[in-house]
């Protein structure tokens, strides 16, 4: 199959807008440690990973990582609240 330069390079970025966003989750979320895989559980823990990395990327008022931010929304309650539009 031939493809041109222009759709190798979309080929490739999406790819590896696929893979940040998988590296995001590992580091973010320790995805790859994830040990339960019986019945819908993966699944389940999957979509609340993924709504809460959403929640914490639009929280701006920390400049900090998202790891940093889930750690302080296990801390500080009111920060939770905020995160959650509460």
């Amino acid at each position: 199959m031939k493809a041109s330069a222009q759709q190798f390079l979309q080929w490739i970025r999406s790819h590896w807008s696929v893979e940040s966003f998988h590296w995001t989750m590992d580091v973010s979320f320790r995805e790859d440690h994830f040990q339960g895989y019986t019945g819908n559980l993966a699944e389940n823990v999957s979509l609340l990973q993924r709504l809460t990395l959403m929640l914490l990327k639009q929280e701006t008022s920390l400049k900090k990582s998202i790891a940093k931010k889930r750690d302080q929304a296990s801390w500080n309650n009111d920060y939770l609240l905020k995160i959650l539009g509460v």
